[in-house]
């Protein structure tokens, strides 16, 4: 059978590309989204508890990105709390959207096994987004002290501050660090199954240099990969070489080639080398199906221990692959 030796794309899979693009979208996303953001307001106000605060009227832009985000943001005591509402009105005095939020602050100290240090928590932060498709006219936002105590179970009534700021044009950027991240590991396990793709067709080992299997494969648009590992003891040279020949059904031979396998070397526990390992690999594509045997012999063959014979159809590869182009006989 002629045999030729070619580069090809054609075996590439573009899944992991795709993936990779999409995280690439989002990261753009998360660099420019504060460029759409825009202040409209910042204010610190003092409401006394029951009472209510409406602050001046703001006028959103029309916008097909973003949101409108209040932020609030309560202080209140060393291990208290308060209850508070955000309500935004129309100009009429109708109400477009409300939100209540439980801000407290507790700290303390701590005792273990003759250790101590102290700790401190809080969530002091409300936000309220709001589609501004919803928005034409321009809003009025009021924040209400509804209820205020400690974490003993007293009551206070002193005036909670709050420090209150809305942009137009917000995107809320959590998500997008969600995304990306599951864009990651989306890829990362595309990206790696593309790296063990394929149908197991053959898989021999051996305690010795030489192995060999039969198998029925093939195809013109099938890609076909013979690997080859060697584990060898301390004496072995830096590389080997695989002698691998396939002979078709009729005992054949439709190619050969000597591979070089360079090794790697492994310590053992006193930092001297005790092994060495190997592995190479030639993607093939035989264009008539048809039953293929494969046989290699690894050379030297004094310092091996094992040889591992493994062929793969269906293999995809992740850019431009050198593939031996075996050919049916005319």
């Amino acid at each position: 059978m002629p045999v030729k030796r070619y580069e090809t794309k054609q075996f590439i899979e573009p899944a992991p590309y795709v993936a990779f693009g999409a995280v690439g979208l989002v990261a753009i996303a998360l660099v420019i989204a504060p460029l759409f953001s825009r202040n409209l307001l910042r204010e610190r106000i003092q409401v006394p508890p029951g009472e209510t605060v409406k602050l001046s009227a703001i006028q959103p832009r029309a916008s097909w990105i973003g949101a409108l985000q209040i932020d609030v943001r309560a202080t209140v005591p060393r291990n208290s709390w308060a209850e508070f509402e955000v309500q935004v009105f129309d100009l009429n005095n109708n109400l477009l959207a409300s939100a209540v939020k439980q801000a407290w602050q507790e700290s303390g100290t701590w005792y273990e096994d003759g250790e101590s240090g102290t700790w401190s928590e809080s969530d002091l932060r409300g936000q309220l987004d709001i589609r501004r498709q919803d928005l034409t006219e321009p809003i009025e936002i009021a924040v209400s002290a509804l209820e205020q105590g400690t974490t003993a179970g007293q009551t206070l009534s002193t005036p909670i501050q709050f420090d209150v700021s809305v942009w137009d044009g917000s995107i809320d950027r959590r998500f997008l660090w969600s995304g990306l991240l599951v864009g990651l590991l989306l890829s990362s396990f595309t990206w790696m199954t593309v790296r063990t793709s394929g149908q197991m067709i053959l898989s021999k080992r051996i305690g010795d240099s030489d192995v060999g299997g039969r198998a029925r494969l093939g195809g013109a648009n099938t890609l076909v990969r013979v690997a080859i590992k060697v584990d060898s003891d301390e004496t072995s040279p830096t590389s080997l070489r695989a002698e691998l020949a396939i002979k078709d059904g009729r005992g054949n031979l439709v190619y050969e080639a000597q591979i070089p396998m360079p090794l790697k070397f492994h310590n053992d526990d006193d930092g001297r080398v005790d092994r060495a390992t190997g592995q190479c690999h030639v993607d093939m594509v035989l264009e008539q199906e048809d039953s293929y045997g494969f046989y290699v012999e690894v050379v030297p063959d004094a310092p091996v221990d094992r040889t591992t014979l493994q062929v793969i159809q269906g293999v995809r590869t992740l850019g431009v692959t050198e593939v031996i182009g075996i050919q049916s006989r005319a």
